[in-house]
């Protein structure tokens, strides 16, 4: 209960959120928080229920709810986030699952005006918005959004949080925040025989770093730290790279997505084999893709594990080892 209490009163000064200690489930990973949903709004199995999911989006997510017999229906992103249009053509009770704050793995920070449609939306059709907040903490250029639970009247967000990208991905704990009729459920259900997952021990860690203010220190530190990297990293890029590349960089996040404008798409997964054999680690966005295919391929690229120095000798192999000439 003391590691929910602290949890609580995070979400409230970072994100807006007006929420109990007893909303707060704690999990292991975002997959067993689904699983628990799941179990709580009972959604019809065999693909008699849809999820609208955003395209490209997280992987590891839209795999979970394919294999729980789910229908995807992909929605765009857009520069201001999810298409709302898209999502107009659509009417059905399902769910919605969204990364608004940064998006995955475009990074699109949703405006304002779309939170407020969505949720309109959402009401208008009983939809259950599943809001991913992953990656909400570092934001260089703009002020935070708050999130959309906080524009909830009919409580039909379930807010998803966690520990891993603001500390270590080592520290698996994740929650989610139920909307109070799903929390009425939780008590006479899932609670009455589901564990946590998390040890005492680690609970008991976080509350105490939390509650002596380490939490916003740590974070306060490191976004000084990934706004440096950010600002060097970009201006490499136009240094090295030039007009051969698409920076897509929303001044949010550890990674931005570079868009390779002198190659085809067909060409993608051998220039991550390029990458990979000459010691840079680099995906591209393919996996995180639905049925979104770009002309020219598009590449994650991770800057936050590198040190400042390290910068600069990491972008001129990877203008070499693509054979970029600018």
């Amino acid at each position: 209960m003391y590691l929910r209490k602290e949890i609580v009163k995070y979400l409230y000064s970072t994100r807006g959120l007006h929420c109990t200690p007893d909303q707060i489930v704690i999990g292991t990973s975002s997959t067993q928080l689904l699983q628990i949903l799941l179990t709580l709004t009972n959604p019809m199995p065999h693909g008699d229920t849809v999820v609208y999911f955003e395209d490209p989006g997280y992987d590891v997510v839209r795999n979970f709810f394919i294999h729980q017999g789910f229908e995807i229906k992909p929605i765009r992103i857009e520069a201001d986030g999810l298409c709302i249009e898209d999502l107009k053509k659509h009417q059905s009770n399902a769910f919605l699952y969204t990364s608004p704050s940064q998006q995955v793995p475009l990074g699109s920070i949703m405006s304002l005006s779309k939170r407020q449609a969505l949720m309109k939306w959402a009401e208008q059709n009983q939809v259950y918005v599943i809001e991913d907040d992953y990656d909400c903490t570092f934001i260089y250029e703009h002020s935070p959004i708050p999130a959309l639970q906080s524009f909830d009247q009919n409580e039909k967000v379930i807010y998803f949080g966690g520990f891993f990208r603001i500390l270590c991905p080592e520290i698996l704990c994740s929650y989610m925040v139920l909307p109070p009729h799903l929390l009425i459920k939780y008590n006479l259900t899932v609670a009455t025989y589901s564990m946590p997952g998390i040890s005492i021990h680690l609970q008991k860690q976080l509350y105490t770093f939390m509650s002596e203010g380490n939490l916003y220190k740590h974070t306060k530190k490191m976004k000084m730290i990934y706004q440096q990297k950010h600002k060097r990293i970009n201006k490499l890029i136009e240094q090295h790279f030039g007009p051969a590349v698409n920076v897509i960089d929303t001044g949010a996040g550890t990674h931005l997505i570079l868009e390779l404008l002198t190659k085809g798409i067909e060409e993608e997964d051998e220039l991550v084999r390029l990458a990979i054999s000459s010691g840079i680690y680099i995906i591209s966005t393919k996996k995180y893709r639905y049925r979104y295919i770009p002309e020219n391929p598009q590449f994650l690229l991770h800057y936050g594990g590198l040190q400042m120095e390290e910068l600069e000798g990491a972008i001129v192999l990877l203008k070499n080892v693509w054979s970029i000439e600018y």
